[in-house]
């Protein structure tokens, strides 16, 4: 069974393990000197089920999705450093297995509230220095996002594309 390692703070991780996170988004690494814009989401390959994928008409590119396709088992491991995902780690390492139902893709700004709640954020998880907290589950998101991917270039202010990978814990 492969791993996906997913960069999380301690609320990422709990509402991980409580069940409330049933989606993660991840960048799409687009190759280097390609703006966004020129990208648009497609569906690749006759399998079933097919493939989500991100597709440059004009160079005849396309990228597929290398963390998870629908129907795949992972365990998920939460983790604060790096994003990869590989073969040969055991089980009982696993904080979560899960079985992937939906992969799709969409540009980071387009999450809608239900879906920063699916996320495992919720209204105020983050606190300002003034003593209010965040006000939506989508901006407490924003926050999650920003403290894990600004520094590599995937910000929340730069709008990438994401995999929206959707999936359902499986009880061991």
């Amino acid at each position: 069974m492969r791993e996906l390692h997913i960069r999380s703070n301690r609320m990422t991780t709990r509402a991980l393990r409580d069940g409330r996170k049933i989606q993660t988004r991840l960048p799409i690494r687009l190759p280097s000197g390609h703006a966004p814009e020129w990208w648009s989401p497609i569906h690749a390959g006759g399998g079933i089920p097919s493939q989500m994928a991100i597709d440059n008409e004009q160079l005849k590119v396309f990228v597929l999705c290398r963390y998870a396709q629908p129907g795949e088992r992972l365990c998920i491991l939460s983790r604060r450093t790096g994003l990869t995902n590989f073969l040969g780690r055991s089980r009982k390492v696993s904080r979560t297995e899960v079985q992937i139902t939906d992969v799709g893709v969409e540009r980071l700004q387009a999450i809608s509230e239900a879906d920063a709640e699916a996320e495992g954020a919720f209204a105020g998880e983050w606190e300002y220095g003034n003593g209010e907290g965040t006000e939506s589950a989508r901006e407490s998101f924003q926050r999650t996002w920003d403290s894990a991917y600004a520094a590599p270039g995937y910000g929340w202010d730069k709008n990438p594309w994401v995999w929206v990978v959707k999936f359902e814990r499986i009880e061991a």
